[in-house]
């Protein structure tokens, strides 16, 4: 079998650009230095640039955590999906999709709302409910299940009303996901504790959710950033289908008036038992990029840092310009065409560090 390349294979813009494009390809876009009390420390740094600063190597720069304490997001860039992407600042590495997806722990159309999904750290709601991300017995690994949940795929902690009604629940499950009841701090709330798998008919009653037009009727609309069902890596042409509709959809009608964010959204597990996951990024990390509109001239500088940083460590990556859709807007996306990183309105440019 061929080897993996090593941590310190040099990057270009035509690697940047091969991932783009290749066959089941793509570019994951992870967003740095974006709002504070998500991924930034007390001086506005990233927890990336934090660790690279003091690094001797490179498998000591990790990935950030961003949605809670062992969840990291990203969004998945193809030529037949919008460029979107998290409006909230920032700068961002980009990764070879490729080598990363074997990592993925779910994936979602839009964003489903980074402060609210993962049930042991709503923070939103004042509560660490730590009974669903629970530290498994000594000398035991967690399971493919917990690593799931700590990645944000179960349920939104404001839908769990929600959840209950849409499936019918008894009054027992009502009442273990219940904000008001003691159950749902003990860890006992089963839509905080499965994975919200889109095939799962025992959880999400996703008898309906089999097909993208099944998704569209559910979700679009009505709410669908915390309500949305998650789709499992092994369904990523599924993933990715129903994405693409989804944004035809509010390209032809507008964008859902409730959705502020609405990039997909790719998670994965970062602690214990995660494969190797900063070693696998590093390895496929193939670009930084700056984003015009909306990454300051403050932010782009702590990207040269990072880089200048990166290429002291032995790995050398390069900087880009990139355009992307602008908030609430699908403006410069064509469904029917190939998006072209390279022309406009896009304008993939160099930046020298």
């Amino acid at each position: 079998p061929p080897q993996p390349l090593p941590l310190d294979a040099p990057s270009s813009r035509q690697r940047f650009l091969d991932a783009f494009y290749a066959e089941g390809g793509g570019l994951l876009i992870h967003i740095l230095a974006h709002k504070a009390g998500v991924s930034l420390n007390r001086d506005g740094l990233s927890a990336t640039l934090q660790a690279a600063r003091a690094a001797t190597r490179l498998e000591d720069v990790p990935v950030d955590t961003d949605c809670g304490p062992h969840c990291a997001a990203f969004s998945l860039f193809t030529p037949h999906l919008p460029a979107v992407v998290f409006y909230a600042g920032g700068y961002a590495l980009a990764y070879d999709a490729a080598m990363l997806w074997p990592l993925v722990r779910c994936a979602a159309a839009i964003d489903t709302n980074s402060e609210q999904r993962v049930c042991c750290d709503a923070a939103s709601v004042g509560e660490r409910w730590q009974a669903y991300c629970p530290a498994p017995p000594a000398g035991q690994p967690l399971t493919e299940s917990a690593k799931d949940v700590m990645a944000g795929c179960s349920s939104n902690v404001h839908a769990l009303d929600n959840r209950a009604n849409e499936m019918h629940a008894d009054q027992i499950t009502r009442d273990t996901c219940a904000f008001w009841k003691p159950w749902l701090n003990r860890g006992e709330c089963r839509f905080c504790a499965e994975p919200q798998w889109c095939d799962d008919e025992s959880y999400a009653d996703s008898s309906r959710v089999k097909e993208p037009g099944e998704w569209l009727r559910r979700y679009a609309g009505k709410g669908a950033q915390q309500r949305q069902c998650v789709w499992k890596p092994s369904q990523r042409a599924m993933f990715e289908e129903v994405t693409r509709q989804y944004m035809m959809h509010m390209k032809a009608h507008g964008v859902d008036f409730d959705i502020p964010c609405f990039e997909n959204e790719v998670s994965f597990y970062v602690g214990d038992g995660d494969g190797g996951l900063a070693e696998t990024a590093m390895r496929a990390l193939v670009g930084i990029v700056g984003f015009r509109g909306y990454t300051s001239w403050d932010s782009m500088g702590q990207a040269k840092e990072l880089g200048r940083q990166l290429k002291r460590l032995g790995k050398d990556v390069p900087i880009f310009w990139l355009s992307t859709e602008r908030s609430q807007s699908l403006s410069l996306w064509e469904p029917h065409e190939e998006l072209n990183l390279e022309r406009p309105p896009y304008r993939l440019e160099d930046v020298a560090y």
